[in-house]
């Protein structure tokens, strides 16, 4: 019951084509009507005991993922009636009006519609805010990648990498100093820390583009557990 991430790229349980599973009686019984696998492909195991689930999957592909960091009114942009009533001085739309004061009209329209075609167009989409920070942290890709630049997201480096900052947080957040800090301040140290090591790719730099292996929708697979 995993949610997805974009238009096109649905949740694991829209993958499921048939499930096998003990019923409550002893009887090994199988799903594979559309209408009623909504119901079984994410049923938690309350049909019975699931034995065995297929998939439909397509063939391999490879992202090409250029990350980066955006401040939040141009990642997300307000819409254009809640622009106007904050240029119109609405008390409820103060904060909008002091986000995008630095901005053009027609720098918050491009950044709309690069938002939009993002939601719209892009396999994957994601975009992260954490507690305190300006600016928000937007991961959209395609599966457009080239096979020859591809590599694995985490190198077995990056996954050291990733296991030593779990580690420190984790020591940091049980440290006596760091706990007599409000927790407001705590939500806004840890945000930026963790911000700061997310990928940045800048405009015009190739060389930060993380092309990787991608499933989509096409080959069958059985996923039988004994």
């Amino acid at each position: 019951m995993c949610h997805g991430a974009g238009l096109r790229n649905p949740t694991l349980s829209d993958l499921v084509v048939e499930v096998e599973y003990v019923d409550a009686h002893g009887e090994l019984r199988t799903v594979s009507d559309p209408e009623l696998l909504r119901t079984a492909a994410g049923s938690f195991g309350s049909f019975g005991i699931v034995t065995a689930y297929t998939l439909r999957l397509d063939k391999m592909t490879y992202a090409n993922m250029r990350s980066h960091h955006a401040p939040v009114e141009l990642a997300i942009p307000p819409p254009l009636e809640y622009i106007l009533e904050a240029k119109a001085g609405n008390p409820q739309f103060r904060y909008i009006k002091e986000l995008i004061a630095p901005h053009s009209q027609e720098t918050l329209d491009t950044a709309y519609k690069e938002f939009v075609r993002r939601a719209e167009d892009d396999y994957y989409a994601e975009w992260f805010w954490f507690p305190g920070q300006r600016d928000i942290w937007v991961n959209t890709w395609n599966n457009d990648g080239l096979e020859n630049l591809s590599r694995n997201i985490p190198s077995d480096f990056e996954a050291f990498l990733e296991w030593l900052e779990e580690w420190i947080a984790e020591e940091v957040c049980n440290w006596a100093v760091f706990q007599l800090l409000p927790g407001e301040s705590q939500a806004k140290i840890l945000g930026f820390l963790t911000l700061l090591q997310m990928p940045n790719v800048k405009p015009g730099d190739p060389s930060r583009t993380f092309p990787t292996l991608t499933p989509k929708l096409t080959r069958v697979s059985n996923n039988r557990i004994n």
